[in-house]
């Protein structure tokens, strides 16, 4: 039984990335995993850096956000995140609260895959801003030195200036224990935008690139990469580089 879902996860898991691994998202995000302990407190940095040619409002664009999260049992974590976002030449500005919770349905370690979801609301600073409410689906399959993950969100914007209709987006990510403690790979972040019709790839965010990530002692782990757009409505170019560290 074990071994028919590892299979089964793992045809699903390639068949899906085949079909999606070209849509891609721009914040300072990652391809979420869900390993959750009791007690375990982390505070990540994150910062993402874009450039586009034709976008004045995504070229050399500076995001940054504080992450912290905290595990209340071993199967649910509670987080609050900070965001900040400085457009070009403007100024920097504070841009969102964001809350969530995270929930594990199986660990790696017992079940040989993990799983699980994430419910957060983002209140965005500013009253022509729309909030964000989205249900974030995760799973993970690590077989030997590899990695493999993916993520499907559902989202609704509500308050003034939001978009109509159910928002969708995608991750997928794919990652090799080169070392020990330190991986590599490539991923690709989906945003197929709002409502019940769905726009063309070029009206899309749609970027593809590598990723790396690993620990630099046991308390502390970095996740950096480039991701290149693919279609016009995507940045050029997008750079990450995450901190994190445990408690």
């Amino acid at each position: 039984m074990f071994q028919f879902k590892n299979i089964l996860f793992t045809v699903s898991f390639f068949i899906y990335s085949v079909i999606f691994h070209t849509y891609a998202f721009a914040s300072p995000s990652t391809v979420s995993t869900i390993v959750i302990n009791k007690g375990k407190f982390t505070v990540q940095t994150r910062g993402s850096y874009t450039t586009d040619n034709d976008s004045p409002a995504l070229d050399k664009r500076f995001r940054t956000r504080l992450a912290t999260d905290y595990g209340i049992t071993d199967s649910f974590a509670l987080g609050i995140h900070f965001q900040t976002d400085n457009r070009g030449n403007e100024t920097g500005q504070y841009d969102a609260t964001l809350i969530e919770g995270r929930f594990e349905f199986t660990d790696a370690k017992t079940d040989g895959y993990y799983s699980g979801f994430r419910l957060r609301y983002t209140f965005k600073d500013g009253d022509k801003k729309p909030d964000n409410f989205h249900v974030r689906l995760i799973a993970g399959l690590p077989i030997d030195k590899w990695d493999l993950r993916m993520n499907q969100t559902f989202a609704y914007e509500t308050g003034q200036d939001s978009r109509g209709g159910l928002g969708v987006d995608t991750r997928t990510q794919a990652t090799y224990h080169y070392m020990a403690h330190h991986r590599a790979g490539i991923e690709s972040f989906s945003d197929f935008g709002y409502g019940s019709r769905t726009s063309k790839f070029d009206e899309q965010n749609h970027t593809v690139g590598p990723v790396f990530a690993g620990k630099i002692r046991d308390d502390i782990s970095y996740e950096t990469g480039y991701r290149r757009g693919i279609s016009k409505a995507a940045p050029d170019n997008t750079v990450k580089l995450f901190l994190t560290k445990y408690f």
